[in-house]
């Protein structure tokens, strides 16, 4: 890995960054691994998770990432991006990196994270704040009706 990422530093370096980045992940099927590989690895694998980081005005590919197994998006993403943060502006990324974690520690590296939110995510805050303002609400109602 580390011979690939010279490689993309020394072909990102050629290129101005825009103010837009993006990351993504998606799978490679692998069906046949070398015997020798299989040995030396310890299992057969079928998938390649690949996540890319890609610089949107430019189309340079700035960080990747292999798995053979199948982390979750978050963990992966925290882990490419906190390794380009100096190159980093506005990250684009879909629902799969939906972690609060992720947004404050980019904010708080002045990278402006533009993520979208799972509805799971969504509609259980939604739910604990409409909650809480009823029994805010009621409570405030019934210290009203109480006092003469």
């Amino acid at each position: 890995m580390r011979i690939w990422r010279v490689l993309l530093r020394a072909s990102a370096s050629l290129h101005k960054f825009g103010e837009v980045q993006a990351i993504d992940a998606t799978g490679f099927q692998r069906h046949k691994a070398s015997r020798q590989y299989v040995i030396r690895v310890g299992y057969n694998f079928d998938d390649i998770k690949t996540t890319a980081l890609v610089d949107c005005d430019s189309t340079a590919v700035i960080d990747v990432h292999f798995s053979m197994k199948q982390p979750h998006d978050t963990q992966i993403g925290r882990q490419v991006l906190t390794r380009n943060l100096e190159q980093l502006n506005t990250v684009v990324a879909d629902k799969g990196y939906d972690w609060d974690a992720l947004r404050h520690e980019l904010r708080d590296a002045g990278v402006r994270p533009v993520i979208k939110i799972l509805s799971s995510t969504r509609s259980t805050k939604r739910t604990t704040l409409v909650t809480t303002r009823t029994s805010t609400t009621a409570a405030h109602s019934s210290r009203q009706s109480s006092t003469p």
